[in-house]
């Protein structure tokens, strides 16, 4: 008889290690048919377990919980820091995008470097401290100056010609030097 099964925390103080039981290597199950890895399915178990209540469904109550807290991140607490509609949180070139371009930055962030989509945090207490942050107001976003913005741009000059940063160029057309055809030309 195979099988497997995970064991978490049910609530988001507990300090149980989450873990996961197997019999005939069945967790290989989930490298073969699914393409995932034991570990992110057990992670994601974790996240559903936690935010789930007695008889509530996961959707709901995660949006609830960690969305909500995580909207600091994304453009909303952006947006109302910049009072500007239009603009999105640029995880990848967040330097070029966000610091320079909007002239806005994430300060108090828990973690070392520019900031992860929240998707992307794999281990529940680091979702807990980072949404400790936001509640506390510890993680917060806030409109740099023009000279702020002046040493920001300064500083990733200084990165690129370091070779710490490499800026991405879009490729050229082959096309690019030869005049279009037109319609009755074709």
């Amino acid at each position: 008889m195979a099988g497997f099964a995970f064991f978490s925390k049910g609530h988001v103080h507990d300090t149980m290690v989450p873990t996961e039981v197997e019999s005939w290597d069945a967790l290989t199950f989930f490298h073969d048919i699914l393409h995932l890895e034991p570990r992110d399915v057990g992670t994601q178990f974790e996240l559903w377990a936690v935010a789930c209540d007695k008889g509530e469904s996961f959707p709901r109550r995660f949006e609830c919980s960690c969305s909500f807290f995580f909207q600091g991140l994304t453009g909303t607490g952006m947006l109302r820091s910049m009072r500007k509609e239009k603009i999105a949180m640029n995880y990848v070139s967040y330097r070029k995008v966000i610091i320079l371009g909007a002239g806005c930055i994430l300060k108090g962030y828990p973690f070392e470097g520019k900031p992860v989509n929240p998707n992307s945090i794999n281990d529940i207490e680091s979702i807990r401290k980072l949404c400790d942050a936001l509640k506390s107001g510890e993680c917060f976003w806030y409109q740099l100056s023009q000279w702020g913005k002046e040493l920001e741009r300064l500083e990733y000059e200084h990165l690129i010609e370091e070779g710490e940063i490499q800026e991405h160029t879009r490729k050229t057309r082959s096309d690019k030097n030869k005049p279009c055809k037109k319609n009755d030309e074709l």
